[in-house]
């Protein structure tokens, strides 16, 4: 299971973000979850850019995540996906 989001690490939030465009420390996560035990282990952290300005969507699509925006983005980024 993955989870796409948001996370923060300076003074701009995420609606700061989306906003004004002010996304300096925001970032876009996802992370993998185990149903059985619920923990999590992030796998992409990627900072808010004018491609990519905050994560909602992600799925593996062979050996890659592909990660989806909104906030204005209109793109997909492509990552690595961790060892099985």
């Amino acid at each position: 299971l993955l989870a796409a989001g948001q996370g923060r690490s300076g003074e701009a939030t995420v609606m700061d973000c989306v906003s004004r465009g002010d996304c300096v420390g925001v970032t876009a996560r996802v992370v993998k979850v185990d149903p059985q035990t619920l923990t999590a282990q992030e796998i992409v952290r990627y900072p808010s850019s004018d491609l990519v300005v905050i994560g909602t969507a992600a799925i593996q699509v062979g050996d890659e995540i592909w990660l989806g925006a909104a906030g204005g983005g209109d793109r997909i980024a492509r990552f690595p996906a961790p060892p099985r």
